[in-house]
C-alpha cells in the first residue's frame, strides 16, 4: 500500500470513530475500529517527515491548521485538535534529525523546547484566567503548547517510530511493546494502583509524576475490577492491530491528497457535531 492509501485508510477509521463520539447511540465497536486511525496517520506523517524536502514548511502548515482548528474549538465546546499533537511531534522530530551528529547541540535544542513548554502552559493558565471568554483551545495552539494534548501519548508513540523507521524489527517491536502498555493496564490497572499506593503512602511527588504520565499515555486512572470486560471498556490497545496495515507500506506516497486531510478534518467534525445536537434536541 502506499503511504496516501494508508491515509485513506486512517480517514475513513477515523470518520467511523467520530460518528461513535458525536452521534448518539452509536454501537461501540465505532470507537473499536476508531482506535487504529490516529496510528496510521502518525505512520503517514512520519513518512512525510521522513521525506518533505522541507521540514519546516511541514511543521508551518499544521501550525496553521492547528490555529484553525482552535478557532473552531473556540465556537462549539470540543477538544479535537488533531493538527497540535502532529505539530509538537513534528517539532521533536526536527530537532532529533538536524542535532544527529551532535549530541550537545540536541541536548541543548531539547532543554530550550522543554522550557518554552514549561513557559508556553503557564502563559495559557494564567491568559485563560484573566480573559473572561473561554480561549484556551486558540492560546495553546498560538503558543505551540504541549499543553492538554488530544492524544498526547501519540508523541511518545511517534518518537519511537521515527527512530526506528528504517529498521523494521525494532519498529514492530517498540509498537507492540507501546500498545501491550495499554493492554497490561486495561487488565490490571498498573498506573492507577501504582498512584492509588503513593497516594495512601502520602508519597505526593511520585503521585504527580505518576498522573502525568498517566494524562501523557491517555491511561485512565480510575481504579477498576480487572476482568474480560475491561479489555473492551478500555480499548486504546486495539490500535495494536494497525500495525499490520503499516507493514503492508511499500515505500510509495501515491496519487497526491497533499492539502485533503487539513480540510476534511475540521469539516467533518463540524458536521458531526451538529448532526449529533440536532439529534438529541429533537
Amino acid at each position: 500500500m502506499t503511504s496516501n492509501a494508508i491515509k485513506i485508510v486512517a480517514l475513513i477509521l477515523m470518520l467511523i470513530d467520530h460518528i461513535g463520539v458525536f452521534i448518539p447511540n452509536s454501537p461501540i465497536w465505532f470507537r473499536w475500529v476508531g482506535r487504529l486511525s490516529a496510528p496510521l496517520f502518525l505512520f503517514c506523517l512520519i513518512q512525510s517527515v521522513f521525506h518533505t524536502k522541507n521540514q519546516y514548511k511541514l511543521a508551518q502548515r499544521l501550525y496553521i491548521a492547528s490555529i484553525g482548528m482552535g478557532v473552531i474549538n473556540c465556537m462549539i465546546p470540543i477538544t479535537n485538535n488533531i493538527f497540535r499533537t502532529f505539530l509538537i511531534l513534528v517539532i521533536i522530530i526536527i530537532i532529533i534529525e538536524k542535532t544527529k551528529n551532535d549530541t550537545n547541540k540536541r541536548l541543548y535544542y531539547l532543554a530550550a523546547f522543554v522550557l518554552w513548554q514549561i513557559f508556553a502552559v503557564a502563559v495559557g493558565w494564567a491568559l485563560v484566567t484573566i480573559i473572561p471568554v473561554n480561549l484556551e483551545a486558540l492560546i495553546l495552539p498560538l503558543l505551540i503548547s504541549a499543553g492538554w494534548l488530544e492524544g498526547a501519548f501519540l508523541v511518545i508513540l511517534g518518537v519511537g517510530m521515527y527512530v526506528y523507521k528504517e529498521n523494521k524489527k525494532y519498529f514492530v517491536v517498540w509498537y507492540l511493546l507501546f500498545c501491550m502498555m495499554f493492554l497490561i493496564n486495561s487488565q490490571f490497572g498498573v498506573l492507577p494502583r501504582m498512584i492509588s499506593f503513593a497516594g495512601r503512602h502520602s508519597m505526593l511527588l511520585l503521585e504527580v509524576i505518576l498522573g502525568i504520565i498517566a494524562n501523557l499515555l491517555g491511561v485512565t486512572i480510575f481504579m477498576e475490577e480487572a476482568g474480560i470486560e475491561q479489555l473492551f471498556n478500555n480499548y486504546q490497545w486495539m490500535m495494536i492491530f494497525a500495525l499490520f496495515i503499516m507493514l503492508l507500506y511499500n515505500g510509495q506516497k501515491g496519487a497526491k491528497l497533499k492539502y485533503f486531510f487539513y480540510v476534511f478534518y475540521p469539516i467533518h467534525i463540524l458536521i458531526l457535531w451538529y448532526l449529533g445536537n440536532y439529534i438529541l434536541t429533537h
